[in-house]
């Protein structure tokens, strides 16, 4: 859940570990306002998350994104995508924690720099703090508006976490 804890302002709760989870995005006919869910990862249930980042494909050139492609092979999340994007959080007592939270404000872009070296991101640092356990498989983004038929994508995210007890 987003909720205040006991940090300083503008820092992130501490994590001991992350994890990057893919939701596949895929759409064979047009579909509006489609849900995709996410994977289960063992690794996940039943831990603390503390935070959670989201991450946008960066065309070579292009002065946005942090993930790095030069083929068309890549269908990583883009603009047009993720900007329709909302995220869906389910706890461990099924019970919708976070209803409908835009993904593209879980993204922690690059800085707009034409000089940055493709193998060096620098990044804001910002990282959306929650503090719940997941019920992963029961997590989903949905998408608020048409997909063309034949769109496939990946989303991509990182969960920290305070690892297993």
């Amino acid at each position: 859940m987003l909720q205040q804890l006991d940090y300083q302002i503008g820092n992130n709760y501490q994590a001991v570990k992350t994890k990057r989870v893919n939701v596949e995005i895929t759409a064979n006919s047009t579909t509006n306002n489609p849900r995709f869910y996410f994977p289960d990862i063992p690794e996940l249930n039943n831990v603390q998350i503390v935070g959670i980042e989201a991450h946008m494909a960066r065309p070579f050139g292009a002065l946005f994104g942090d993930l790095h492609y030069n083929f068309v092979g890549n269908n990583f999340w883009t603009v047009p995508l993720i900007q329709f994007s909302y995220l869906n959080l389910v706890n461990i007592d099924n019970e919708l924690v976070i209803q409908n939270y835009p993904c593209l404000q879980l993204f922690n872009p690059t800085f707009p720099n034409p000089n940055i070296n493709i193998n060096s991101v620098q990044k804001s640092g910002k990282i959306v703090p929650i503090y719940t356990r997941l019920l992963l498989r029961q997590c989903y983004l949905y998408i608020a508006t048409a997909i063309p038929s034949n769109t496939t994508a990946t989303a991509t995210f990182t969960f920290y976490h305070l690892g297993k007890k």
